[in-house]
């Protein structure tokens, strides 16, 4: 997957690939045909940026690359890509979100406000690309869909009004040269999703709570994004 690695980020920036369990490590070779149409786009938007925002998305760009395919998230991240229940867009959408909100969380809020979306935008073409690796299609509707939902699900847990989101929507929208996605629909989607992991966790037993091994890391994983949505939102 040559699109993060052609002008967007220092070598040094770019980790090497973990195994992925169930499914292939990445192919460097492999590039979507749709991904590739927008990679310009994408390297236009961190070429624009102040040295120091330079500097602090290649190093939480490194960290989110390892985190999506390390062996920590591994088991999570396949559960979600092959789970043919969730539409492509929200696998894109909310799993990029999930990273990037457990990423800030872990630097305990000091990641940059400024280079969370720019992050978040190209750990989703990322993923937008292995999901083409491993033959699941990904539309230019899939593409935009999911990245408004990327950006609702982490700039509506640090309290931004929905209509100073919406506004970051269209300018990186128009940055990467996509279509306007449905926002309505994004924000039902991820609400829906939201609500379903909070009422699984809910219903958990404390056998369960307590539960070890890949199986506990995977439903912690699943439903940490939400979790953290209602935290932040009271």
């Amino acid at each position: 997957m040559p699109i993060l690695q052609d002008a967007m980020t220092p070598p040094e920036a770019a980790p090497a690939a973990a195994p992925q369990g169930d499914l292939p490590p990445p192919n460097p070779a492999v590039t979507s045909p749709l991904i590739k149409t927008h990679s310009d786009e994408l390297s236009n938007m961190v070429r624009v940026m102040t040295p120091t925002q330079k500097e602090a998305y290649a190093r939480v760009l490194k960290a989110g690359m390892t985190m999506l395919y390390s062996p920590e998230t591994r088991g999570a991240m396949n559960e979600i890509i092959l789970d043919d229940t969730i539409p492509v867009a929200n696998k894109l959408g909310e799993g990029v979100a999930n990273l990037v909100v457990m990423m800030d969380n872990e630097g305990n809020g000091t990641i940059p406000k400024d280079i969370l979306i720019p992050v978040g935008v190209s750990l989703l073409f990322e993923l937008a690309d292995y999901l083409f690796e491993v033959d699941i299609e990904v539309t230019e509707e899939d593409l935009s869909n999911g990245l408004e939902m990327m950006v609702y699900g982490i700039y509506l847990g640090y309290g931004f009004e929905a209509e100073q989101v919406d506004k970051m929507i269209g300018d990186v929208e128009k940055q990467l040269d996509l279509k306007p996605g449905n926002v309505d629909a994004a924000k039902s989607a991820l609400k829906d999703r939201e609500e379903g992991q909070m009422e699984a966790a809910e219903a958990e037993t404390p056998e369960e709570d307590a539960a070890e091994g890949p199986a506990g890391e995977e439903a912690e994983f699943d439903a940490g994004f939400a979790a953290e949505q209602q935290k932040r939102s009271m």
